[in-house]
C-alpha cells in the first residue's frame, strides 16, 4: 500500500511538471507568435509610413527641378527670339554657353 502511495505521489510531480513545462512551452509558442506579428505589423506601417514620406519628397523635387527646367528653357527661347545675345542669355540665365545653344537648337529641331 505504501509503495502504491509513493507511486502515486511520484506520478502526480511528474505529471504536475509536465503541465507546467507544456503550458510553458504553450505560451511561449504563443508569446513568439503575437509577438513576430505585432512586429511585422509595426514594421510594415513605419515602413510604408517612410517610404511614402520618402517618395513625396523626392517626387516633389524632382518635380521643381524639372518645373525650373521647362522655365528655363521657355525663357531662353524668348529671349532669343527677341534678338538677344546668346553669352546675355547665359548670364541672365546663368546657365553655360553650351546649354542655351543646345536648348536654342532642340526648339529648332521642333
Amino acid at each position: 500500500r505504501e509503495r502504491y502511495l509513493a507511486y502515486l505521489r511520484e506520478k502526480h510531480i511528474r505529471d504536475t511538471k509536465a503541465i507546467r513545462e507544456f503550458g510553458y512551452n504553450e505560451g511561449k509558442e504563443k508569446g513568439l507568435a503575437e509577438g513576430l506579428a505585432e512586429g511585422l505589423e509595426q514594421g510594415l506601417e513605419q515602413g510604408l509610413e517612410q517610404g511614402l514620406e520618402q517618395g513625396l519628397k523626392e517626387g516633389l523635387e524632382q518635380g521643381l527641378e524639372e518645373g525650373k527646367k521647362a522655365n528655363q528653357k521657355e525663357v531662353v527661347i524668348n529671349l532669343y527670339k527677341m534678338h538677344m545675345k546668346i553669352e546675355d542669355i547665359c548670364k541672365a540665365i546663368e546657365l553655360t554657353k553650351e546649354e542655351v545653344e543646345k536648348i536654342i537648337q532642340d526648339e529648332k529641331n521642333n
